[in-house]
């Protein structure tokens, strides 16, 4: 089957079934680039001038990176077992996310404006930042405080 027909049929509902059904970051993540495809697809077909066609791709382009970022902080977050941030907790803001970008592609597919869509994709972007802002924070204290621990058991002279 040529690359350009089976890119056609995502449906929304499938994604997000196969959002449900995954275990790990790597298949949330594989899940993410399949709809980012498709809603990229979606997008360049839209009826919308081509200024807001390149900021809502410049926007998906945005989700993707953070969304993948999320995913390379993962281990060191679960590592570092911050109190309020659990695997699970982790597990369900990234599925969260990737089901509302699933949910704005079905809009897309079901006639909704992209002017509408983009402004949500923005804003999906600034609550992302926001997260990484916040998890890396809590990576970086974290961090501190391993490189001030062994600071307290040496002898001072």
């Amino acid at each position: 089957m040529p690359l350009r027909a089976r890119l056609e049929e995502l449906m929304p509902e499938t994604a997000l079934e196969q959002l449900r059904q995954t275990t790990n970051v790597e298949g949330m993540l594989y899940v993410l680039r399949d709809v980012i495809t498709h809603f990229a697809i979606a997008v360049s077909r839209a009826k919308a001038d081509d200024e807001v066609k390149a900021k809502a791709i410049f926007h998906l382009g945005q989700i993707e990176d953070a969304l993948s970022a999320l995913g390379e902080f993962f281990s060191a977050i679960i590592a570092l077992h911050p109190p309020s941030y659990t695997e699970e907790r982790l597990y369900g803001f990234m599925k969260e996310h990737i089901a509302a970008l699933i949910r704005m592609y079905a809009d897309i597919r079901n006639g909704k404006p992209l002017d509408d869509v983009a402004v949500e994709l923005e804003f999906e972007v600034r609550t992302l930042r926001e997260t990484i802002r916040d998890y890396a924070g809590l990576i970086g204290s974290d961090i501190k405080y391993l490189f001030k621990e062994p600071e307290d058991f040496t002898i001072k002279l």
